[in-house]
């Protein structure tokens, strides 16, 4: 793909989120959509923290091996 295309690839991808963004806090559901994101978020959020809780649970084994 040359530059051009993706650029207007990215204003349009932009403006579509942009769109929704703005169409979700005028509409009545505005409360329900942050609740879900907020949700998604802390799920999000605690899935980071196993993964990293293994990672160093990981490392520590290897350097006591070492």
């Amino acid at each position: 793909m040359n530059k051009d295309f993706k650029f207007i690839l990215g204003v349009a991808i932009g403006a579509a989120v942009g769109a929704a963004i703005g169409y979700a806090i005028s509409s009545g559901k505005k409360d329900e959509w942050l609740d879900a994101l907020e949700e998604k978020a802390g799920k999000a959020k605690n899935d980071l923290e196993e993964v990293i809780d293994k990672i160093n649970t990981s490392v520590q084994g290897m350097v006591e091996r070492v």
